[in-house]
Formats: C-alpha cells, structure tokens, sequence
C-alpha cells in the first residue's frame, strides 16, 4: 500500500490502557501457568500422559487465548497508537468461524492480505495480468496462472513453510 491512514496525534489514554490491559494479562498468565500447570509439569513423569494432558488442556488454552489477546489487541493496538497508524484490524471473528478456510482468513488479518495478494492472486495470475475465471481448466486463461485451487494449496503452503522457519529462527 503506497499510503497509510494515519490519526491526527497519540492518544495517552489509549496508550497507557493498552499497556496497562497487556501488563494486566501477563501477569494472569503467569498466575494460571504458577497455580495450574506449573505443580502438573513438576510431576509429569509420574502421571499417565492422559492424566497430564486433561490437566494441562485448560489452562493451556487460557494462556493461549491470553498471548493471541495480548500480541493481537495490546502490543499492536499500543504500536500503531505510538505510530499514529489508523488501521488497526488485525484479526476478525476467528471464533465464529465454522471452517478451516474462514478460520485461516479471519484470524491474523495483515497475513492473509499478504498471502493472497503476493502468493494466491499471483499463482493465478502467472506473476501478470488478471487471474484466471474459476473452473478454468485449461488455455491461456487471460493471465497463464493456475487454477484456484492450487493457488489455494500453494498458498497454504508458502503459509505453512515461512511460519515453520520463523519458529525454527526463535528456538
């Protein structure tokens, strides 16, 4: 994108409760992890793996739900606030969501516009031109790309390759 919305000044009220909110949460999530999973974990090798996971799900899940809150809604609500970046949609209803494909697009929001920008619209288009109408299965198709459908998986692909190699990076 070439130009940005912007907001006329930063706001320190919103600022300071994001930050705030997000100091909030983290120390919640150190409270479930000391209180609930932490006595789990010191004696693991003494529980049956069954036994260890029904005890480590649910508070597992809740410093999952608080990480995704805290990185998604704090850290980059605070950043766009202190760099007076006006668009802040960086997820949607992902909760609402009643399949894989509608999950994928609706939570992490910046990545899916990456990826079907820079990779699913590109494999359809053949690196130019318009994409290719669907259910095309074959001619020059107005762009020499490839089909919907293995744009879709290509683009799951790249998706699933870079997320592998940024995790790898922070190990």
């Amino acid at each position: 994108e070439p130009n940005y919305p912007r907001t006329e000044s930063v706001d320190p009220a919103y600022l300071a409760e994001k930050l705030f909110l997000a100091a909030g949460l983290v120390w919640a999530g150190v409270y479930v992890y000391g209180g609930s999973m932490r006595p789990v974990l010191a004696r693991v090798n003494d529980l049956l793996l069954l036994d260890a996971v029904a005890q480590l799900i649910v508070p597992t899940t809740i410093i999952a739900m608080i990480v995704f809150f805290v990185v998604f809604e704090c850290v980059l609500n605070a950043a766009a606030e202190v760099t007076r970046f006006a668009a802040r949609d960086t997820y949607g209803p992902w909760w609402n969501a009643t399949s894989f494909a509608e999950f994928s697009r609706l939570w992490n929001l910046p990545v899916h516009e990456f990826l079907l920008r820079h990779v699913y619209l590109d494999a359809m288009r053949g690196g130019k031109g318009r994409p290719r109408p669907r259910g095309d299965g074959g001619g020059d198709g107005g762009g020499g790309g490839v089909s919907p459908t293995v744009a879709l998986y290509l683009t799951y692909g790249v998706s699933i390759f870079v997320h592998e190699e940024i995790g790898r990076a922070h190990v």
